[in-house]
């Protein structure tokens, strides 16, 4: 099982025209933005976790059944290599549509880091989930892309989807680049009649490309970004709300979580039971984790497979938690220390400036 330890994945940029044109092989982009991404075990397990809640924040079950998918891509992760690889036996061991929903589910919380992380958009929340929360009578045909992002600094917004693909079944990454970019033009449509205010600046289709440990190749993020041109000047909260909404939920401050949801603002009573703490020269909001435990407990069970024996805190940086308390109208651009070794450290920083400190205080 993937528990300690680090993972990695090669990022590797497509040129578009080499995507959307029929018989022509696909190329790297001219000008790539290229790079690697890294991620923990706790990492990408909280991302699946958000990919799942922030399909429907109101549907509480969701917490079990984010909880349930650590378990099942947790069985086909190869636990010795590096680069993350799939465990062959187990892996091709599963039924067809089984296979299809543990690459799916593993490729959007992948999608999810790398949308964060390497495109620098760390505010991430689901693309139908927020469009029925904004518009309940939004009329969504079709395919829709996985996700809709926004940067820190200002209020333009970006959608993306994901593929994940085995690739020693020698499926055709540039198919799936092609659909994803497909899914991209219909969340466009869709979000021009249901959120006309929501102008796009970018699209992004992403495959994950996933091998097993016995594959000579390796596994990669391959991904094309065309844009839109459009800009959006409006001050707008709604979708950093609705993505910290799932935060606050996944660690069990309900208080905060119907807040967020509801889209008001954040006072000081909200913070009763909170202190600072200035970690990599940046001030921090620290909560207990789990006021509340006996309702939450399987989440705490969750977080006990990472660290066992260890008390935990979670929080946000302070300047993003002034945005939701209505003190400044605009996120701080979230930049951290090198990620190399994260994971030897006491505590998780996460690009959306939320942390978890998993060791005594």
């Amino acid at each position: 099982m993937f528990l300690i330890g680090n993972k990695e994945l090669d990022i590797i940029e497509k040129e578009r025209n080499s995507i959307v044109t029929p018989r022509v092989h696909l190329r790297d982009a001219t000008n790539p933005n290229n790079g690697r991404l890294k991620f923990s075990a706790l990492k990408l397990n909280i991302a699946i976790a958000r990919c799942i809640l922030s399909k429907d924040l109101t549907n509480l079950d969701l917490l079990f059944e984010s909880v349930s998918s650590f378990f099942r891509y947790q069985t086909i992760i190869n636990t010795k290599n590096r680069i993350l690889t799939l465990n062959k036996v187990n892996f091709e061991l599963l039924r067809d549509f089984s296979q299809k929903t543990r690459i799916g589910e593993l490729a959007q919380g992948i999608t999810y880091l790398f949308s964060q992380e390497h495109l620098k958009t760390p505010i991430v929340v689901d693309f139908e989930g927020f469009v029925r929360h904004k518009n309940y009578n939004a009329v969504i045909n079709g395919e829709t892309p996985d996700f809709i992002l926004q940067k820190e600094a200002n209020f333009n917004y970006s959608i993306i989807e994901s593929k994940g693909c085995y690739a020693s079944n020698n499926n055709s990454t540039k198919g799936k680049l092609k659909k994803a970019l497909d899914q991209c033009d219909n969340g466009k449509n869709i979000i021009d009649i249901a959120l006309p205010s929501y102008s796009l600046t970018k699209s992004y289709g992403v495959c994950i490309k996933l091998h097993n440990e016995q594959d000579s190749n390796t596994s990669e993020i391959q991904f094309v970004d065309p844009e839109f041109n459009n800009e959006n000047k409006n001050f707008n909260l709604e979708i950093i709300r609705y993505h910290y909404a799932s935060w606050f939920l996944l660690m069990g401050n309900l208080r905060i979580y119907e807040k967020l949801l509801g889209q008001e603002l954040l006072d000081y009573k909200d913070l009763e039971n909170s202190y600072s703490v200035n970690i990599d020269n940046n001030s921090f909001v620290m909560f207990d984790l789990f006021p509340n435990r006996i309702e939450f407990p399987f989440i705490d069970f969750w977080f006990y497979l990472h660290n066992m024996n260890r008390i935990r805190t979670y929080g946000i940086r302070k300047d993003v938690l002034n945005v939701l308390m209505g003190k400044s109208k605009k996120l701080p651009i979230l930049k951290f220390k090198d990620n190399n070794g994260y994971y030897e450290r006491e505590y998780e920083l996460f690009a959306d400036g939320t942390i978890i400190n998993d060791t005594q205080q």
